[in-house]
């Protein structure tokens, strides 16, 4: 599942993230990632392992800081600094590893391989 937010009030992380820089960070079956995408406008993104059809109600931002209020990066104040009715959830599905496609000298590898959705 993926939680996505463009805080509108963001607190101060020009240091930590410079104009236009982003961040990931990886741990066991999660990830956060943010880049400040202009002037007091930080993008941030939550990505957790769920099983198919896992239900997840609001409040999120009480689950993210579960998840994530620990990590490196101020991620915990990130999310706290968000409101809670700017957060949305998707669900994300892994895609099957495309069949290589090759005709005579024609290769199509990675992205150009597979539809983007």
């Amino acid at each position: 599942t993926e939680i996505a937010n463009v805080p509108s009030n963001t607190i101060n992380l020009s240091k930590e993230f410079p104009l236009q820089l982003g961040r990931e960070i990886w741990g066991k079956g999660r990830r956060f990632g943010a880049m400040h995408i202009r002037t007091g406008t930080l993008y941030w993104y939550a990505v957790a392992n769920a099983r198919n059809g896992e239900v997840f109600l609001r409040p999120f931002k009480k689950t993210l800081l579960n998840k994530f209020g620990d990590w490196n990066f101020r991620c915990g104040e990130i999310i706290d600094a968000t409101d809670e009715r700017n957060i949305t959830r998707h669900d994300v599905q892994e895609r099957l590893r495309p069949v290589p496609w090759v005709e005579n000298r024609i290769v199509l590898m990675g992205e150009a391989a597979h539809t983007d959705n």
